[in-house]
């Protein structure tokens, strides 16, 4: 067999395109057209710089919240604020309920158990920013 001076055999007419991704622009492979991309087309693969400097990013953001968390020492041990803010954000849900079952509101509300947890919610929220803001 002749060979041009490609290497490829000289019967086959024509020295291959560099597989599927290496198609020129309009190529029908099997019925599929295909992107060029040796001539800048866009690019149907990430390629491992862009997957490096994506993953360099998405890691830089997830640690710039751990650059100190507020805690309070209750008898020595260091316990989050969040944690204190909502047991009293729970407190006061359980000190409402108490106080709508004395008065007889509980069984007039038509969705007691979301009433409840708004009552804690907004407590919660309320200390934080006024003993952390």
């Amino acid at each position: 067999m002749a060979t041009v001076n490609d290497g490829y055999p000289a019967t086959w007419g024509h020295s291959p395109n560099g597989g599927l991704f290496g198609a020129n622009s309009h190529t029908q492979t099997s019925g599929v057209n295909v992107l060029d991309t040796q001539s800048g087309g866009a690019s149907p693969r990430a390629t491992p710089h862009m997957l490096t400097l994506t993953g360099a990013f998405l890691l830089t953001c997830m640690i710039t919240g751990c650059s100190g968390s507020p805690s309070r020492n209750i008898l020595g041990s260091y316990f989050p604020s969040w944690m204190v803010c909502s047991l009293v954000g729970l407190v006061a849900a359980l000190a409402a309920r108490v106080a709508l079952k004395a008065s007889g509101l509980l069984s007039e509300l038509p969705a007691p158990l979301v009433v409840l947890l708004s009552i804690g919610c907004a407590m919660t929220f309320a200390l934080w920013l006024l003993w952390l803001a």
